[in-house]
């Protein structure tokens, strides 16, 4: 296990020795898969509130932070990953997110989920990347008015349930798509279901210096960093382990930067 303080902002350099992927283990059949999440020390992902929401509004909790390493790291990933996966819940409550880094020559794929076929055909996203939507039967016939080109592709998940198929997914992207890098931005429920179908290698949280509480000003459960469907149940037998590869945090030490790395990777 290493540690170390990142530079405000860190170097590429700095980036690339917390963040580099040489000694990594690739899958067979799917591609390496990590997760990017900012949470506050209850593990709350969102403040749920008006017009600040997402991960940057709690990097920034309180006006004392400026979120920029998390930025850095944020953007590094995406640099580094063959594709980016989020879904349509993320681009309803971040709707001018481009998953697009500053400076970078390189455009990965980016894969949206939804399920329900609930999203945003204007959203900024499908203008400024190549991207790929995945939904169900039940999803596709609510985008009937999806148009297919170059850049804009979407396949329908093997399974007749109304959830997508991570393996299933994960496989296609593996031998369709070459993808062996998967960078995941998503909520809780997402993450969960990666953790429960064994398809995460490592996390890589942001844990910023706040307490945010369970209930938001307006009355709203805020999310967590885990969110277990009620259908997974974790018992002694069947926890996923991690362990710490890397922490890094900033100069004032508001921030813990994590990279944990799971038991099969």
């Amino acid at each position: 296990m290493k540690f170390g303080v990142l530079s405000t902002p860190p170097s590429l350099g700095e980036l690339r020795r917390f963040l580099g992927l040489q000694s990594v283990d690739l899958p067979l059949q799917r591609p390496y898969v990590w997760t990017t999440s900012v949470t506050s020390i209850d593990g709350r992902t969102s403040t749920q509130e008006p017009d600040a929401e997402g991960g940057h509004a709690i990097a920034t909790a309180g006006g004392k932070y400026n979120g920029l390493v998390d930025r850095k790291i944020l953007e590094h990933g995406w640099k580094t990953a063959d594709a980016i996966l989020t879904t349509g819940e993320i681009l309803r409550s971040e709707p001018t997110v481009t998953y697009r880094p500053s400076g970078a020559r390189r455009k990965p794929l980016c894969i949206i989920l939804t399920a329900s076929g609930m999203i945003d055909l204007d959203h900024p996203v499908f203008r400024r990347n190549r991207t790929l939507t995945v939904t169900t039967k039940e999803g596709l016939r609510r985008l009937k008015g999806f148009r297919k080109s170059a850049g804009r592709d979407m396949i329908v998940s093997d399974s007749n349930e109304s959830k997508i198929s991570l393996t299933w997914l994960l496989s296609y992207l593996r031998k369709e798509k070459n993808v062996l890098f998967l960078d995941v931005n998503a909520g809780g429920r997402t993450i969960s279901d990666f953790l429960s179908h064994g398809l995460v290698d490592e996390m890589r949280i942001s844990l910023v210096g706040t307490i945010l509480g369970r209930w938001s000003s307006q009355g709203q459960e805020r999310s967590c960093l885990i969110d277990n469907p009620t259908e997974t149940c974790y018992d002694l037998r069947n926890l996923p382990l991690l362990s710490f590869n890397e922490i890094r945090t900033t100069t004032d030490a508001s921030h813990v930067f994590l990279r944990l790395r799971t038991s099969g990777s």
